[in-house]
């Protein structure tokens, strides 16, 4: 048997032996039920809810007169209000605490009865992180003091509108490295969306087809069949197999992923809808962000299968594994957190840096095509180092794969594998 002919059986057979196993459609379906639930989230809601649901209701206890119908008539002009407010005035807080109790209320307004100018008031309930309700009854109150002070200067109502309607303001980003407009708001939020699920996909990947390679390996070796293949073929021809192998299997997974998304939008009816109602338009997403998607998956799943699979040559038992392939998890870990934070600012320093290194470049830089502009020599200097990388580290994983096959017992420490390298002539 040739080279040739010996890495096409090999692939053929991890291949075909992976996507017949009960774990890749187990992990199939279980992603399937995800997504599929996920996209139709919104619609389940609807669905199995009540409707339009009740706005939770605030009590005013002791307000002015004017501020609390202020607040009233402020809720009760928003189409879908989040809260109501409850009139309490001239009853005890003892009351409200009751009524807290009952779950009627799920707070209520204490105000400073001597404060000389527009009241101060506190919020009580029982949370205690609730910044979003403050958030939302600084609002209402800031407004109900605008309208009471402009009533006072017996503002007309056409002037009331325009001092306090809110000014609009978008933005645009400028791209440094060529004319022309950058993205819009929306093409940047539809962009962080997209680098969003896209950097997760990578993550799992890299860590369910790394660990997936060592395991083989691993298994292959304890079970004694490694001894028969690498009488077949060489170990070398044997790794390139398995690595390539599980790469068309994690491509045809993606595939399915794909599949699954886009029929869950096009054969549900109503998804279409939410799409266009939350302005996602695929139209508008430059299409190369597809691409070195793809790009840096190879990049980043042969990176850490090449290294996985060294690890797994060197471990006899598949017990030992998960201690042995740890440092690869967190190189991987280190590079998602990177990777997530660099989405809320990708041009940092940092990241700049980082979107160059090995291991966590395919991650970081992928991030950077998305909510940045890099030069296009930034994103071919950063895939050339990777491609560098993934050559010095086959060329070691080969060595250590060929020597690792042979050594059973306790996995060794670099100074036996070194001597054993030197023993075996590699």
């Amino acid at each position: 048997m040739n080279i040739v002919q010996g890495l096409m059986s090999i692939i053929r057979f991890t291949f075909m032996t992976r996507l017949k196993s009960k774990t890749f459609l187990v992990v199939s379906l279980v992603f399937f039920l995800i997504i599929t639930g996920l996209i139709n989230l919104p619609r389940l809601f609807s669905l199995f809810g009540s409707g339009e649901s009740e706005p939770d209701a605030i009590a005013v206890l002791n307000g002015p007169s004017e501020v609390v119908q202020g607040l009233i008539a402020y809720y009760a002009q928003q189409e879908n209000p989040a809260y109501r407010i409850i009139d309490m005035s001239g009853q005890s807080e003892q009351a409200a605490r009751e009524k807290l109790a009952e779950k009627e209320i799920v707070g209520y307004l204490v105000f400073d009865e001597q404060a000389a100018d527009f009241p101060s008031a506190v919020y009580k309930s029982r949370g205690t992180m609730e910044f979003n309700v403050l958030e939302e009854l600084s609002t209402a109150l800031n407004r109900v003091k605008q309208q009471i002070l402009i009533e006072e200067l017996d503002l007309p109502r056409e002037q009331f509108e325009r001092i306090t309607s809110p000014v609009m303001l978008t933005s645009e980003q400028v791209l440094l490295t060529s004319d022309g407009d950058g993205k819009s708001i929306d093409e940047v939020m539809m962009a962080y969306l997209l680098v969003y699920v896209m950097i997760f996909f990578l993550y799992m990947a890299v860590i369910m087809y790394g660990q997936m390679i060592a395991t083989e390996i691993t298994a292959e070796k304890s079970s004694r069949v490694m001894e028969i293949l690498i009488s077949s073929v060489s170990p070398i021809t044997q790794m390139a197999g398995k690595l390539i192998g599980i790469c068309l299997l994690g491509l045809v997974q993606l595939l399915f992923f794909v599949a699954v998304i886009v029929g869950n939008f096009l054969l549900v009816p109503g998804n279409t809808d939410v799409i266009h109602e939350i302005g996602f338009d695929l139209s508008k997403l430059d299409s190369s962000l597809f691409y070195y998607f793809l790009i840096f998956y190879l990049i980043g799943y042969f990176t850490y299968g090449t290294l996985s699979a060294a690890i797994g040559s060197l471990v006899s038992r598949t017990e030992e594994l998960n201690q042995a392939i740890t440092p690869v998890m967190v190189l991987v870990i280190i590079a998602f957190f990177i990777a997530f934070s660099g989405t809320q600012n990708p041009n940092t320093p940092m990241i700049t840096i980082t979107s160059y290194v090995p291991f966590l470049a395919p991650l970081i830089m992928f991030v950077r095509i998305g909510m940045s502009d890099p030069a296009l020599w930034e994103i071919w200097l950063s895939i050339a180092i990777q491609l560098a990388a993934i050559w010095g580290l086959s060329w070691l994983s080969a060595k250590i794969y060929r020597t690792g096959v042979l050594m059973y017992g306790k996995r060794p420490t670099l100074k036996e594998l070194w001597k054993a390298m030197k023993a075996y002539g590699i």
